[in-house]
């Protein structure tokens, strides 16, 4: 039967999927930590936004703020498949979280910005410091 040929296809599509996602899994890992690692003393935020039905784009960011609020980087992973990668976005680097919020356009990314601002909030509050302002907050 020819349908035997489309299962093995369909089967071994999937196992691929599989493979791929580990991979950037880990590449993703060892980019929190080296992130993490690189910037002891700042705060950190991680932010998600998925796809609905996992059809469409999802974004990560990581951002990273100093005491003052003072996005000291921001990178952000968007993509429609296992092969996206981490990119870092030179322009928001050195801006206020205000400011960068300010101009970004992209819905998705702003979510998850926003996202990402909240966790550093609570890491700032738990050290005694307090919250970054937003304009949407």
């Amino acid at each position: 039967m020819d349908y035997l040929g489309l299962v093995i296809l369909v089967v071994g599509l999937w196992i691929l999927q599989f493979i791929f996602t580990f991979f950037q899994s880990q590449a993703m890992t060892k980019r929190f930590v080296d992130v993490k690692n690189n910037n002891v003393g700042n705060h950190l935020g991680i932010g998600l936004t998925r796809a609905k039905f996992n059809a469409g784009r999802g974004v990560i960011v990581i951002v990273v703020t100093d005491i003052n609020g003072i996005v000291r980087d921001f990178q952000a992973l968007s993509g429609y498949s296992v092969m996206a990668r981490f990119k870092q976005l030179k322009k928001f680097i050195g801006m206020s979280a205000k400011d960068v919020e300010s101009q970004i356009t992209d819905k998705r990314l702003l979510k998850t910005f926003q996202q990402a601002i909240e966790k550093i909030n609570e890491e700032r509050v738990n050290n005694g410091f307090t919250k970054i302002e937003l304009i949407n907050n």
